[in-house]
């Protein structure tokens, strides 16, 4: 079980998103934004994690990022 994630760099949205604070997922979590923030490509982070396939993230990356 993922139990936080502590960064995302690269994959749409979120170019260099760290964590802080609090950011400890717990049995429940809500994740609410307009459209356009990144709440699907977060679903896709969390899809390539739990099936090992990491080509959803890699067809997400980040336009003009330099990192891969």
């Amino acid at each position: 079980m993922i139990k936080k994630i502590v960064s995302i760099k690269g994959v749409g949205r979120f170019k260099n998103c760290s964590a802080t604070g609090d950011v400890e997922l717990r049995r429940a979590a809500l994740v609410y934004a307009p459209n356009g923030r990144g709440k699907t490509t977060l679903c896709d982070v969390f899809r390539s994690l739990k099936t090992g396939v990491p080509d959803t993230v890699v067809g997400r990356s980040t336009l003009g990022a330099p990192t891969p």
